[in-house]
């Protein structure tokens, strides 16, 4: 394969089956998407795994890739929305402190008695399960 590609040849090749040369973008751009992708999640893992998909993403869906735009901005997009809809994700199953939760348990249950006591031996109960 020649040396100095532009990414629409590099797609087309792709597309033709020559799987070098999707490599050779995920080459010329994987350093640039971790870029993109670690800032939106601040997590290298994460961003790593983002990479990963994105280039999968982008693998699926070249055929519908207008070849008349620039390479780089579609790909970059696929990227940052896939971060995007990571952060949302963690932000939904956010993991609060057991003492916190057990205290808005707590509270809620506190203008009925019965339920306020049942709550406490609840977080007895499992608060003794957890230091075993």
């Amino acid at each position: 394969m020649q040396k100095n590609l532009t990414d629409q040849e590099l797609v087309q090749r792709t597309l033709t089956g020559e799987l070098s040369a999707f490599e050779k973008l995920v080459r010329r751009y994987q350093q640039a998407v971790f870029n993109i992708v670690f800032r939106i999640l601040r997590n290298k893992e994460e961003a790593e795994d983002i990479v990963q998909e994105s280039f999968i993403k982008c693998y699926q869906n070249l055929d519908k890739y207008d070849q008349g735009r620039p390479f780089t901005p579609w790909l970059y997009r696929i990227a940052s929305n896939l971060a995007l809809t990571r952060v949302r994700q963690l932000k939904r199953h956010r993991l609060i402190p057991w003492d916190t939760a057990s205290s808005q348990l707590a509270d809620r249950n506190a203008v009925n008695p019965a339920a306020s006591l049942e709550a406490v031996e609840i977080k007895q109960e499992v608060s003794s399960y957890l230091a075993l």
